[in-house]
């Protein structure tokens, strides 16, 4: 599309000769006889560059350079007067006309050089503004995704901490555990609910149809010891026969558990068990339950993977 020039002048002879002239030069060219009118036009227009007379009824010149310095600052603005006033000359330079063409206008292409130059300098601030907005862009996404990465960084560095913290604990606990079976089972079983914040834990031995709990770590007081093993959350995990991590969130809502004895007198939400494998064979669950809603990190899981792997070992040792 091509640039559009406003051409405020109260000479007609003048304005149309100039407007014709720019036209020729295949701009588009907008023109009124004073400065309100022109004002108006470029609020509605915004044309890319004004050429104004000095001297006009209603306003002058000097006036419509500094309204259109508060509309739009980087609008090029050239000033043809025949005045010859240089106090008026310097103002309109000091309110930022980027030209001063005196009248009368001999040579148009004078107009025409003062025009292009005006336009070139003004394309170049808009590349300029468009520059340093998708500059400012960039940065502010860099600085997103740097404070991102600090703060998965912090939170990287507290989950390793943390995870040294729970390697620690368990390789004193393995390394304190004696020749008792029961005793070892329930200080390993103590160890998972506090390691994982649960609100409490279990170790559960199957047999014959059975659960047994050899281990145990804060249990309600009406907590069964022994009870049948089907219909139980620990029986699913222990028939699967698969030595990994299973997690039930949500046990209210869900249609398999919401119904259980358990889930309903202790208002237990989340479940999180492990098999626990001698010879190849599963033959119990480490699990902990907990009041909310919870969702274990995989350090956690790897945490239950070890201490229920170290049952494992006692139940090897038991059998042996």
């Amino acid at each position: 599309m091509n640039e559009t020039l406003l051409v405020i002048d109260d000479n007609e002879a003048l304005r149309e000769s100039v407007a014709n002239y720019l036209e020729d030069l295949e701009y588009r060219v907008l023109s009124t006889e004073n400065g309100r009118a022109g004002l108006e036009i470029v609020e509605k227009e915004h044309p890319d560059l004004v050429l104004t007379d000095l001297r006009m009824p209603e306003m002058d010149g000097l006036e419509v350079l500094e309204r259109v310095r508060t509309i739009a600052p980087e609008m090029p603005v050239i000033v043809i007067s025949g005045t010859g006033n240089m106090a008026d000359s310097i103002q309109a330079l000091k309110l930022g006309a980027w030209d001063y063409i005196l009248k009368p206008v001999e040579d148009m292409t004078i107009i025409s050089h003062a025009v292009e130059k005006g336009l070139a300098h003004a394309r170049l601030l808009k590349e300029k503004h468009t520059y340093q907005k998708n500059l400012e862009a960039t940065v502010r996404e860099r600085t997103a995704e740097l404070e991102k990465s600090n703060a998965e960084l912090i939170r990287s560095q507290g989950e390793l901490r943390e995870s040294e913290r729970r390697l620690t604990e368990i390789n004193a606990c393995l390394l304190g555990l004696g020749t008792d079976y029961r005793a070892n089972c329930m200080r390993l079983t103590e160890l998972c609910g506090n390691l994982l914040r649960a609100s409490s834990a279990f170790y559960s031995r199957y047999d014959g149809g059975m659960l047994s709990t050899i281990g145990h770590w804060q249990a309600p007081a009406d907590y069964p010891v022994e009870r049948k093993a089907e219909g139980t959350i620990c029986f699913g995990v222990i028939r699967c026969e698969r030595g990994v991590p299973f997690v039930h969130r949500h046990l209210h809502r869900n249609e398999s558990f919401r119904g259980l004895p358990a889930v309903k007198q202790y208002g237990w939400t989340t479940y999180v068990g492990h098999p626990v494998q001698c010879g190849g064979v599963t033959v119990g669950c480490l699990c902990g339950f907990f009041m909310e809603d919870v969702d274990p990190t995989p350090d956690e899981l790897r945490v239950l993977g070890i201490l229920a792997s170290a049952i494992g070992l006692e139940e090897d040792r038991k059998r042996a």
